[in-house]
């Protein structure tokens, strides 16, 4: 029991050192602290002191700041629904100043743009759009319009963002996405319903019009193996006069395997339409995101 106690009160002792050691200095407050961990993207921790701040604090302005600031962390955190939540909160805000108001529908956007619940990511892009001074709105709906693969629509948009902020942070990016993104109308494609057809007549021939070989070889050797069973057990079904059981069960094993191989022909090519189109992509994101919100 005595070993206990001791025990109990070194770790009640190591407790409150870690609470210390975890405290801003005197000359620094908890706001400075905050944004110091939201620079060292330590989120979480900034988390539990921007809310410790939103709860004693009465002021509007500090309100305001707070919940922007705990969005951003959850999203920054992947934590898209917790981030909404905040996001919303200001938004709804009796007192919402006008310079707010745009951040929280971006944030709000930006996370439903992560979750690819699009229709709601571009509503609230496009409700920020006539408030917002920075044109992150317009640069992120360019973004929203390309990942849909409306590329024409992107492109106008970007130039649009481009030529509303000429000398913002995105000026640069949006000249060159509204020129870019055109790009994605020349990707290469595949046809599914060709790929389709040229597997149905010859068993791989849509895995290979797909640059999937491997898939190809292998479908032609499982039909040609089969198709080749079956002949053979039609050939030992009618020598022997019997009741073509063995024909019939392997032409069944024969028609499942094609059936497989005329539908892989049709998700390959899907498949090969989808990596490229996310290969152009990721470099659009890659531009989009070099400025952060």
């Amino acid at each position: 029991m005595k070993q206990t106690a001791v025990r109990n009160r070194w770790i009640k002792c190591l407790w409150v050192l870690a609470l210390l050691a975890a405290r801003p200095g005197p000359a620094q407050s908890e706001a400075d602290y905050a944004t110091y961990l939201m620079q060292e993207r330590d989120y979480f921790r900034a988390i539990s002191v921007y809310k410790r701040l939103l709860f004693f604090t009465d002021n509007p302005a500090e309100k305001q700041f707070s919940l922007l600031q705990i969005a951003k962390a959850y999203h920054f955190s992947n934590r898209y629904k917790s981030s909404i939540q905040f996001a919303s909160r200001l938004l709804n805000l009796p007192d919402l100043t006008a310079d707010y108001l745009p951040k929280a529908q971006i944030y709000l956007g930006l996370n439903y743009y992560r979750m690819r619940v699009f229709p709601l990511a571009e509503d609230h892009f496009r409700q920020a759009q006539s408030a917002d001074s920075s044109g992150f709105a317009l640069l992120y709906l360019g973004l929203l319009q390309s990942e849909r693969g409306h590329w024409t629509q992107a492109g106008s948009t970007f130039r649009e963002a481009a030529e509303q902020f000429p000398t913002g942070p995105i000026a640069a990016i949006s000249a060159q996405l509204s020129q870019d993104i055109l790009l994605g109308e020349k990707l290469p494609r595949r046809r599914p319903w060709l790929a389709t057809m040229m597997s149905a007549l010859l068993p791989g021939s849509g895995q290979f019009y797909n640059h999937h070989y491997y898939d190809g070889v292998q479908a032609f050797l499982f039909v040609g193996a089969f198709s080749f069973a079956s002949y053979a057990a039609y050939r030992y079904d009618h020598d022997l006069n019997t009741n073509y059981l063995s024909t019939y069960a392997a032409i069944s094993l024969t028609g499942i395997f094609h059936l497989a191989n005329i539908i892989g022909a049709n998700r390959t090519a899907r498949f090969y339409n989808y990596r490229q189109k996310e290969k152009f992509l990721e470099q659009v994101r890659e531009k989009v995101f070099r400025e952060t919100y």
